[in-house]
């Protein structure tokens, strides 16, 4: 046999070989992202390569299946940690986290909704009425710089009325998808949400997340 051959020959035997391997044990995964719910950071429709060689950490994307149901959310807290949503914001361990990534909710004035119609509309973006003569909106931080307007975060109060879907174990607690805790996480387990707050069905919802449910960690 010719030595280039050869050479051809043992680089696909390679190549098969090391896809099987890859493919048997998770090594590396693709999954496509089919919710808004990690908006702005993993837009509706765009891929993730993940694997399960990577033990999940705080910030990292995580993919699980729980109830029968597969999901991606980021890992907020992970086992022995203290978790708490307080007016919307996430602290962990007591230390507020910095969250630049996520979408929020803002008040706006139907009034003022008007003033900036061209830019809803470019960007894609719904003033959901609120109350009378005011709405919502949901932006990103960059969105948020770019308006230049003093807009107020929403938040629900602490003694506001839960989701009728939230964890039945925190509402059992009283507490409200903005305001929940402090709680610890359990050992081997996970408190997970997704990066658009007021429109992600996560940790809030369907309670912790356990290690054996964790199928991959997401690389990029």
């Amino acid at each position: 046999m010719k030595r280039p051959l050869l050479i051809v020959l043992t680089a696909v035997g390679t190549l098969i070989i090391a896809a099987a391997i890859v493919y048997l044990t998770r090594a590396v995964e693709i999954y496509t992202v089919a919710t808004n719910s990690n908006e702005p950071t993993l837009k509706n429709g765009s891929w993730v390569i993940a694997s399960r060689l990577k033990n999940p950490d705080r910030g990292n994307f995580v993919a699980f299946e729980k109830d029968k149901y597969f999901w991606l959310f980021r890992c907020l807290a992970k086992g022995g940690d203290m978790v708490e949503i307080r007016n919307a914001t996430i602290y962990v361990n007591g230390k507020l986290i910095s969250e630049p990534y996520t979408m929020k909710d803002y008040y706006i004035t139907t009034k003022e909704a008007l003033t900036i119609t061209d830019y809803l509309i470019k960007n894609n973006i719904s003033a959901k009425e609120y109350q009378y003569n005011s709405a919502l909106m949901t932006l990103s931080d960059d969105q948020f710089k770019d308006l230049k307007k003093d807009l107020k975060q929403f938040s629900k109060s602490k003694d506001a009325i839960p989701d009728e879907n939230l964890y039945p174990a925190f509402k059992k607690m009283k507490y409200n998808e903005d305001n929940l805790g402090p709680i610890k996480v359990p050992a081997n387990s996970f408190f997970v949400l997704g990066d658009n707050r007021h429109n992600a069905f996560d940790s809030r919802y369907f309670g912790f997340v356990k290690g054996t449910e964790i199928i991959s960690t997401v690389l990029f």
